[in-house]
């Protein structure tokens, strides 16, 4: 074979081998573009409701393995078994920084929520105009978002963090029987005592009921079970209150427990409702 017809034929087994890479590129990549290309269906948005017990440790509740309390927290169980039990985790183990770390995702030296007292005016905690807390996120991607119970030691206000709506108070310690509580910014005053663990809980319950066709954030923190041991709309006549009563065992403890419980059923803590 002549050079000149042997460059020619080599040219062209070039050519064809080059073609054929092209087009196996083009049958490979191909399907991406095309998928790329179809509709996607919306991301699902599940609805979140998130407790935040105050005081509550593992000795008070059944799905931990209490002996005292084993089967007085049917409903708390019940949640338990029908989802994810966590049987380690990090945590601050004080109120503040625990709560401001949750709202943030940041730890608490981060943030500058050291201690309950770090929201106090020109204190270090955390500001919400420096932060990304979560329910600002949750509202900017479509979500209602509603927070009920304590919030004192995060600072500011529930709405200043992102929330629509709220229902809380000034107390950082129990918050039972009172007359008067926070809603959306305003002092409500009630005139006689009410149970103030029934009024956040049925706050919480009208938020889920008016959006449950949207996804929605609860952040429900309660009160309960964090002293003074109180009595509650549940508690038997001629019980002795135990203000100062630390123990697990004590009867009004006991009431705080099963009030706690029978509002995580959605069900209301007064008895006769």
């Amino acid at each position: 074979m002549k050079p000149k017809e042997w460059y020619e034929e080599k040219s062209i087994m070039i050519s064809n081998l080059c073609r054929l890479a092209l087009s196996a590129v083009l049958v490979s990549v191909l399907p991406i573009f095309l998928n790329a290309a179809e509709p996607k269906s919306p991301v699902e948005k599940p609805n979140i409701v998130f407790f935040l017990v105050d005081d509550l440790g593992l000795d008070g509740v059944g799905c931990y393995g209490s002996d005292a309390y084993k089967d007085r927290t049917p409903n708390v169980d019940a949640l338990a078994k029908g989802g994810v039990r966590f049987e380690n985790c990090y945590a601050s183990p004080l109120c503040g920084p625990s709560r401001c770390l949750l709202m943030t995702g940041r730890y608490a030296f981060r943030t500058g929520g050291l201690t309950n007292m770090s929201w106090r005016e020109k204190g270090p905690g955390a500001k919400s105009k420096d932060e990304h807390p979560i329910a600002r996120l949750l509202k900017e991607n479509g979500y209602a978002t509603c927070q009920s119970g304590k919030w004192r030691q995060i600072g500011e206000t529930p709405k200043d963090w992102g929330f629509d709506e709220y229902c809380t108070d000034n107390t950082a310690a129990g918050w039972y029987w009172r007359r008067q509580y926070i809603k959306n910014g305003k002092v409500v005053r009630t005139g006689e005592q009410v149970y103030c663990p029934d009024i956040v809980h049925q706050f919480a319950m009208d938020f889920i009921d008016r959006n449950k066709d949207k996804p929605f954030f609860l952040y429900y923190a309660p009160h309960l079970v964090h002293l003074p041991m109180e009595r509650t709309p549940d508690t038997k006549p001629g019980v002795t209150e135990q203000k100062n009563f630390t123990a697990t065992t004590s009867p009004t403890w006991t009431s705080n427990s099963a009030c706690l419980s029978r509002n995580w059923s959605g069900s209301s803590c007064a008895s006769g409702r």
